[in-house]
């Protein structure tokens, strides 16, 4: 049934904690869906409403019980420290040296927090560090190439905000950029550009009223400057930066919180926007995926009386939008990953029965979705989605039928199955998860049935357990084809099998072998051949490695990886031709090694500028 806009301060204030989060990010993350999707996206609505078309979403259940020992799992999770301050609806930065900034937020007095904190992975500690200089919430974070963070907008109290400030890691401190935005606006995108400027897109004034400015940051001026509007005023939109630079704007939601079809195109050269067709469905909490041949998919949604099934396909070649294959379930607000072999990965979401367990593939080779081979072992919304550097992806936490989760999942995309892992320490949603530079996953704050919460959790691919022998009489002498392993982090190559529910009475020993050696990261050196539309990068190789992972991007953390070369199998070599690309723009990369028993942190990040002819 659809409720009535509530306009009383406090429960304005509680609806957008409650209707946004982060997806993205950073490093993000996240996800995208939140991610990847979502980082590319900025922020986007995360919180889903209960049914279609609802405005309010009422918190309530106890947390899952679902978990596993920490001995049968393949990915577990460990409490770390806590924060000083908790929150939700905030946002997480992977910093490049490898610390995560956690930034404003709503506390546990639901009011917008100006503290900031960092997590050091090397001693597992927040500390504090400067506080921004207004509290926000519902904000972006974009890390600028030169390793500053820059915050804009969010709600204050009581109204959206105009000011943005610059996060200085050298110094521990925060301050106004030399402007303020032109308009006020909080759950807007923001986009880095590969020129390192920001562009900052639609979002929602204090009246909750969707916006149709766009403004751009130029972190040489440190001043915005307006970009022209949008043709349409929306709010709950995605952004989408393409392969030559531009961005694309599509769906969303009008005044009266009905979704639109409308999309748009933002050109950096001239700075103009226009439009270029619409969706065949008007959409908003939908996803938008950058595939590697330079298209989006657009998928899913709530067109405000039902959850979509349908998906489209921008191309940016024709400025065209064509219908692609249907979804099996229609659902609004799923995570959606893009795999390293080039499929997306649609995870949970909203239907009209609640969350949803069945997780879909999109192969773009042949326009059409298939289930995986198994579901979701909790059906839920409102979760994390995160990328592993082995081409996994993790699931955690979020809302299900009734409770707040703490189970997490693993997806294989060898086998096309899911596996449970260990669970979170805590019942969580609306909380980050960053994927840490050494391959862990930072999972930090949120909220659940007990309030927001300030506890953060740090998980990571452990040994696939050995299955327990049945039995025998007689001793086999012939040693299990699952080794022991040995009580080293070192991730397991080896397909996660199912635990085994009781022990073995009198289990057979078995053979132990000794583990490969922990891989070094590699060490990225100078491009070479730098080309308009080419390049070479380079790197030097390991021992013990048996070949190598290589991203690209066109930033400085990871969140914009050019397509088709985001954890990118180059096999055992030193070099790799990267083509695609943009002239006259800045690329980054960055290598992790491999081999039989797992993955190297990630290398150094090089730079690299393509020629302008």
């Amino acid at each position: 049934m659809k409720k009535q806009q509530n306009n009383s301060t406090n429960a304005w204030a509680l609806h957008v904690a409650l209707s946004v989060a982060l997806l993205s990010i950073s490093a993000v993350l996240l996800a995208s869906g939140f991610k990847p999707t979502l980082a590319a996206s900025g922020l986007r609505a995360a919180i889903e409403p209960v049914a279609a078309g609802d405005k309010d979403l009422m918190i309530a259940g106890a947390a899952s019980s679902r978990s596993l020992s920490p001995a049968d799992a393949p990915f577990t999770f460990d409490n770390t420290g806590s924060l000083a301050t908790a929150r939700y609806a905030h946002t997480a930065t992977l910093l490049p040296d490898g610390k995560v900034l956690v930034a404003g937020g709503y506390d546990s007095s639901f009011r917008p927090s100006a503290s900031a904190e960092l997590y050091d992975p090397a001693s597992g500690t927040w500390s504090a560090t400067g506080n921004l200089n207004t509290g926000r919430s519902v904000h972006t974070a974009t890390l600028l190439p030169d390793g500053k963070v820059l915050v804009a907008g969010g709600q204050g109290n009581n109204a959206a905000l105009s000011s943005a400030e610059l996060y200085d890691p050298a110094s521990g401190t925060w301050s106004f950029t030399t402007g303020s935005l032109t308009t006020a606006r909080s759950i807007h995108t923001a986009t880095l550009l590969p020129d390192g400027k920001v562009l900052v897109a639609g979002g929602a004034d204090t009246s909750f009223n969707p916006i149709a400015s766009a403004e751009l940051y130029d972190p040489a001026s440190g001043t915005w400057k307006p970009v022209g509007s949008l043709s349409f005023a929306r709010k709950w939109h995605t952004a989408t930066l393409l392969p030559d630079g531009k961005v694309l704007v599509a769906g969303g939601a009008d005044s009266s919180f009905n979704p639109i079809a409308s999309a748009e195109l933002y050109d950096p050269a001239s700075g103009t926007w226009k439009p270029v067709g619409s969706l065949s469905f008007a959409r908003k909490w939908h996803t938008a995926t950058l595939l590697p041949d330079g298209k989006v998919l657009v998928a899913g949604g709530d067109n405000g009386s039902a959850f979509l099934n349908s998906a489209e396909l921008y191309d940016p070649a024709s400025g065209m939008w064509t219908a692609t294959g249907s979804l099996t379930t229609g659902r609004s607000a799923p995570t959606a990953t893009l795999l390293p072999d080039g499929k997306v990965l649609v995870a949970g979401g909203q239907t009209n029965n609640g969350p949803v367990s069945s997780a879909e593939l999109y192969d773009p080779a042949s326009g059409t979705w298939s289930l995986t081979t198994g579901s979701l072992n909790d059906a839920r919304r409102n979760h994390t989605a995160t990328l592993l550097p082995n081409g996994d992806v993790l699931v955690a936490g979020g809302v299900g039928a009734g409770p707040f989760l703490s189970s997490a999942e693993l997806y294989d995309p060898a086998s096309g199955t899911w596996s449970a892992t260990g669970s979170l320490n805590t019942a969580r949603f609306a909380h980050t998860a960053t994927l840490l530079l050494d391959g862990k996953v930072l999972v930090a704050a949120g909220i659940n049935s007990s309030g927001v919460l300030r506890s953060a959790e740090l998980g990571e691919i452990g040994p696939s357990p050995t299955p327990t022998p049945t039995p025998s009489p007689t001793p086999s002498p012939t040693p299990s084809p699952s080794p022991t392993p040995s009580p080293s982090p070192t991730p397991s190559p080896s397909p996660t099998p199912s635990p085994s529910p009781t022990p073995s009475p009198s289990p057979t020993p078995t053979a132990t072998s000794t583990p490969a050696p922990l891989l070094k990261a590699p060490k990225a050196v100078n491009a070479t051949q730098v080309k308009a539309i080419s390049f070479t990068a380079n790197w030097q190789s390991v021992g013990g490695a048996t070949g190598y992972r290589l991203d690209v991007a066109t930033d400085h953390s990871f969140v914009n990886y050019v397509p088709g070369y985001q954890n990118l199998d180059v096999g055992n070599a030193t070099s790799r031709n990267v083509t695609g690309v943009t002239p006259n723009t800045n690329y980054y990369y960055r290598l992790r090694a491999y081999n039989g028993n797992g993955t190297s942190p990630n290398s150094n990040v090089i730079t690299v500028k393509t020629k302008a002819h």
